[in-house]
């Protein structure tokens, strides 16, 4: 993925310019500025596709042509996975073929009684084979089809036949010309050869099509592509032998396979020979770099140029999703290797004459789910582009297309960048599931399913204690407040008390976390133990979800008041932590019990939320809280580390803060007792509403006559 975002963002700048004002200006570094006045490290359509390509494969767990196709209509429409926030660069094939979807779309809708609104998130089995998605007319052959390939044999490779044959019709539901289908099926069998450990002289290899017929389902490839794989590209003379960065697929894929064999096993080399051919300068290098970038490895990559990719660390998540989730899929199968998988009675294999919109597992039809809500669908601000610093929104969970809405989390992830993949889910595990999972789907034993689904944070907490919880600027989160939040729901007095209650407890709830190491050292606790009072606090965050989680569904169980007793035993356990001495055994004591009911705190919000606001309005609802927590996340952490600085020559420099910060949590819990008072004043009065809506309604059935009499 890294290979072929830099030669995209590389040739960006000179998109267009031909060979000769290239052979005059060659470009020597990654620069901004040019055909599209881009940032240095920004990338244009090949990347944003290829992103979308990714998130689908990630999002469904299988190879589903439809989802691809609502993605690229994503893009186009809005800006999703672009780094501009909107769709720029987008080829005339790729664009008629959007647009035709679009069309069908409609009509499928129409035909088969779905809310246009809803048709993004078709997951029926049936309809989804009923669905066309060959949306490209006839004998198109652009090299879009190319560009964005590299998540197919990323995310399949372990089944190479399975992996070229989804190559190629990844490309043809754009680009519906044989000659796009038979590249992307030799370029995808290249990387997939790459991925299993093939050497380079093995992948230029002018026999390398015959020695793995058997990928290609014995299928002859076209014979323009089949000339390429025979080694036409192999020219030392580049350019004046006639190879050509053009928008042809045929040339697009030649040249690619031309700056590969001619790099001198040097990833900058080649990709800026493809970038100064000319023409197509972007998509060419982006197509060198899916093939060079799995051979050389993310190391070998120029640093010079990977500080500068935009969202780098949000590639590094997408990756390490589509390395996890392929592996996730191989195991799936249940088989050993590519042939059993294709002969099995849930596989139909693909030929050029078949249907398209057939070829899946059925196992993939059954679990597939909408993996976008209606209120999604909508909202072009969510599908915005990534910032700056590397982030779609504040945190993107790819598995369920979801941008989670707390604007104070991060990652804070260490240079050798360990452990990638536990590192972005960690708190994907919380927010999502939930919200939305739990929230809509569970009517029974809900505060148990809340609790199982918010444990992975403390996975992480417990095994990788140098993820911390950092926060993250609050101006980006302020500017969609107008667009994201409803505020009338401050109107419930319950809520406004909930929202402010939970102001109150974020004030001080992150300070524990995070400065549970600098305690320690503050008390003198022996440096190689202080490690066991962070672990001590995921781990019964851990079970304090579950177990109150379960506890919570107890029909004995006042939901409301537990939540306040886990509130204000959370509050007390933070006053007691700076009297913890020198031992580490009291600052396990104090982080158990933090952890433990600051745990049943995070599994119970939404539940009790649900109480006071009701399913429907849970997500605006949440919105609004977030709004209340961020703020006082941002306000809290840093004083109470400015406080700590300022009593630093007292004996216990964290005493007044953390009895502050504690005192907020307690107070935070005893006002929630007002709540059921406030309930009850808001059913009073809407009785007395309802009363008179009745006698009004009741006065308009009356004759005119009885009205007067009344």
């Amino acid at each position: 993925m890294f290979g072929l975002t830099v030669g995209d963002a590389l040739g960006a700048h000179v998109e267009f310019r031909p060979n000769s004002y290239l052979v005059a200006h060659p470009v020597k570094d990654l620069v901004g500025g040019g055909t599209w006045g881009l940032e240095r490290g920004q990338f244009t359509d090949d990347t944003s596709m290829a992103l979308c390509l990714a998130n689908s494969l990630i999002a469904c767990g299988d190879f589903i042509p439809y989802d691809q196709l609502v993605r690229y209509k994503w893009w186009f429409r809005q800006g999703y996975m672009s780094s501009t926030g909107h769709c720029f660069d987008i080829g005339a094939a790729t664009r008629q073929s959007i647009q035709e979807f679009e069309e069908r779309q409609r009509k499928f809708a129409h035909d088969h009684n779905i809310p246009l609104d809803e048709i993004d998130s078709l997951s029926d089995d049936e309809l989804l084979q009923a669905f066309d998605v060959n949306c490209s007319k006839d004998n198109v052959a652009g090299n879009g089809a190319l560009m964005r390939l590299a998540p197919v044999p990323l995310f399949f490779y372990r089944h190479p036949k399975v992996a070229v044959e989804y190559s190629g019709i990844s490309g043809k539901i754009t680009h519906g010309d044989v000659k796009a289908y038979d590249a992307c099926r030799y370029y995808g069998a290249l990387i997939v050869a790459a991925l299993n450990g093939a050497k380079k002289s093995e992948l230029t290899s002018k026999t390398f099509y015959d020695e793995h017929r058997e990928w290609f389902d014995n299928q002859a490839l076209h014979p323009e592509i089949m000339a390429i794989a025979g080694g036409s590209y192999q020219k030392p003379g580049g350019y004046k032998d006639g190879i050509r960065g053009k928008g042809y697929i045929v040339n697009a894929l030649e040249a690619a396979l031309w700056a590969f064999w001619s790099d001198g096993d040097s990833f900058e080399i080649g990709v800026l020979n493809a970038v100064n051919l000319g023409d197509d300068t972007d998509t060419t290098a982006a197509i060198y770099g899916q093939l060079a970038g799995v051979h050389y490895g993310y190391k070998k990559l120029p640093e010079k140029w990977l500080k500068y990719i935009y969202a780098k660390d949000f590639l590094r998540c997408v990756s390490s999703w589509i390395a996890h989730d392929g592996e996730q899929w191989s195991r799936n199968q249940g088989i050993p290797d590519s042939n059993e998988l294709t002969n099995s009675s849930n596989f139909v294999l693909f030929n050029s004459n078949s249907d398209v919109s057939s070829f899946s597992t059925q196992h993939s039809y059954e679990s597939f789910k909408p993996s976008v809500d209606p209120d999604m669908i909508s909202s072009t601000i969510l599908r915005k582009a990534i910032d700056p610093s590397g982030r779609i929104g504040h945190l993107y969970d790819a598995c369920q297309d979801h941008i989670l809405p707390s604007p104070h989390i991060t990652l804070d992830i260490k240079e050798d960048y360990s452990n990638p993949f536990i590192k972005c889910i960690g708190f994907a595990l919380m927010y999502l599931p939930a919200i939305v999972s739990v929230g809509l789907y569970f009517e029974q034993k809900r505060a148990f399913a809340m609790g199982i689904a918010v444990c992975g944070s403390g996975v992480v907490e417990s095994i990788l204690p140098d993820v911390t919880i950092e926060k993250s600027p609050v101006k980006s989160f302020l500017n969609q407040i107008i667009e994201q939040i409803d505020i009338k729901l401050l109107k419930n007095a319950a809520f406004t008390l909930f929202a402010i209650s939970n102001f109150l407890t974020s004030l001080g709830f992150n300070a524990v976390y995070n400065y549970a190491d600098d305690l320690a050292n503050d008390s003198k606790v022996i440096k190689d133990q202080r490690t066991y009072i962070v672990m001590a606090i995921g781990l019964s965050n851990i079970f304090g979800r579950l177990i109150i989680g379960y506890l919570g569904d107890r029909k004995w169980v006042n939901r409301l008041f537990f939540f306040i007793l886990t509130v204000i035993i959370s509050g007390v356990a933070t006053i007691m932590a700076p009297l913890c001495g020198s031992s580490v055994i009291p600052h396990i004591g104090y982080a158990s019990f933090f952890g433990f009911f600051s745990g049943g705190y995070v599994t119970l919000t939404a539940i009790v939320l649900v109480d006071i606001v009701g399913i429907n309005k849970l997500s605006d609802a949440f919105g609004v809280l977030l709004l209340f927590i961020g703020v006082a996340t941002a306000i809290g952490t840093p004083v109470v580390g400015a406080m700590r600085d300022t009593f630093s020559h007292f004996a216990r420099p964290f005493l007044w803060p953390y009895i502050i910060c504690g005192g907020c949590t307690v107070l935070s819990g005893v006002i929630l007792f007002a709540i059921p008072f406030l309930q009850r004043k808001k059913l009073n009065d809407n009785q007395i509403e309802t009363d008179v809506d009745t006698i009004h309604f009741e006065k308009d059935l009356l004759s005119q006559e009885q009205q007067q009499k009344i």
